[in-house]
């Protein structure tokens, strides 16, 4: 099968013993990517930056993405060039085993309703 390590563990059930005992080794972490669109990144242009990382509040980090185009203009972006801006809310438990930090931020995310998500405030 090809796949991720920790999807194949849990659907070939006759998966060699080998090869179980190696995959029970990987663990999957959840992380949610959240697209925004903006009008203008004139904001983060004025401080300099096309992305950043932060370490509290609501995700991790945030960049502009050019966006793939078809046809042969090869567009180029601005601040004032309407852009989505991709933001990487990883969910980690600093301290906790691998395996639980995995569960406890799939139940977090799954367990967090849009509208939480919409009215949280870093």
């Amino acid at each position: 099968m090809a796949g991720g390590c920790w999807t194949t563990k849990h659907i070939l059930k006759d998966l060699p013993q080998t090869q179980r005992r190696a995959y029970a080794q990987f663990y999957r972490s959840p992380c949610m990517m959240v697209n925004v669109a903006v009008r203008n990144w004139r904001f983060l242009y004025k401080m300099g930056m096309s992305g950043c990382r932060w370490f509290e509040g609501l995700g991790n980090s945030i960049e502009v993405r050019k966006l793939a185009l078809t046809g042969v203009e090869d567009r180029t972006i601005g601040p004032d060039s309407p852009i989505v801006l991709s933001l990487k809310v990883l969910y980690s438990y600093p301290g906790a085993p691998t395996e639980e930090q995995g569960n406890r931020g799939r139940a977090e995310m799954l367990g967090t309703s849009f509208r939480d998500y919409e009215t949280t405030s870093p």
